[in-house]
């Protein structure tokens, strides 16, 4: 994503928080749809060793195929 005005998502609101980030509900400037972005904090993941379980998330998410899920 771009800074300034240039943003493909318009962030509506925070919809969660956890440990490592935040989940935005977010607007897609271009098609008007609405989804939900996690946003994690590189540093905290690293500190706290979690890196592989993120990465093991991803390849669930990708694997998984269900209309509330976004195919990455």
């Amino acid at each position: 994503m771009k800074r300034g005005n240039d943003f493909f998502y318009h962030q509506l609101f925070v919809s969660g928080t956890g440990t490592f980030g935040r989940v935005l509900l977010c607007q897609d400037r271009s098609r008007a749809t609405v989804t939900a972005l996690k946003v994690m904090r590189l540093t905290e993941l690293i500190r706290l060793k979690q890196v592989q379980h993120v990465i093991n998330e991803k390849t669930v998410l990708t694997t998984v195929s269900h209309p509330f899920i976004v195919k990455m």
